[in-house]
Order: C-alpha cells, then structure tokens, then sequence
C-alpha cells in the first residue's frame, strides 16, 4: 500500500480571500472527513493506479487560473444547511459566511481561483 500523505490541502484546494471564508473551507473538510470522504484524493491517483498494479499513461493536474465573479459560491456553500443539520456548523456561522461572500462581492480587486482537475489513466501491463 502506498504511503502517500498530504499535509496540507491548501496545496490544491482554494485560496480564501476572507478569513471567515477560509474557517468554510476548513470546517467542509472536516465534514467530509466525517463522513469518510476524502478531498485529497486526486493528489494520489498515480499512487492507487500503481497499488493496483497498473502502468500509469497519464496523470495530470489541470488547473486553469479564473477571476471569481461576484455571486460565485463555491461547494462548502452549497453544504452548509447539511453541515448546520450534522453539527459542523451553526446558523450564525452560516451568516458570517454570507457575509464573508457579500464582502468579497462588493470588493474592487477580484480573488483569483484555481480549480484543479486531476486525470489518471492506468492499464494493465500487456501479456
């Protein structure tokens, strides 16, 4: 089994531009990880392609750099009603939250986002 770790998410997941944006981001992986999800997954496809025995032909990260755009809400805003319903969250960290988005919607200067797509492709050896 592949001994493959990451240490830090930040690595592939968003950047926050607010702080209570970025308290979202960590409390969605904590819920995900109770519920046995795991959001660092693609950083070890090549490790898992191999540990099945299968030859790597590809593994990629696409990662293509967007301004975000007032009213973008990323996927930790989507969860937050099943956070609040698992105890991740309250409702008054659901309306920092808001606001934290409302702040980044009016502000002049646009974050930056790097959504990343990881590809693999294994097959098995010819015989």
């Amino acid at each position: 089994m592949s001994t493959s770790s990451i240490s830090t998410p930040r690595l592939y997941g968003p950047l926050p531009s607010d702080p209570d944006e970025a308290d979202l981001w960590e409390r969605y992986q904590a819920f995900h990880r109770a519920r046995g999800n795991d959001l660092s997954v693609g950083l070890r496809l090549g490790d898992l392609l191999t540990d099945a025995r299968l030859s790597v032909e590809t593994y990629a990260w696409l990662a293509p750099a967007r301004r975000i755009l007032p009213g973008f809400r990323p996927p930790s805003w989507t969860a937050r009603e099943a956070m609040v319903a698992e105890g991740f969250a309250t409702e008054a960290d659901v309306e920092r939250w808001g606001a934290a988005f409302a702040r980044i919607d009016a502000a002049e200067h646009r974050p930056w986002v790097f959504p990343p797509t990881l590809v693999a492709v294994g097959r098995r050896a010819s015989v």
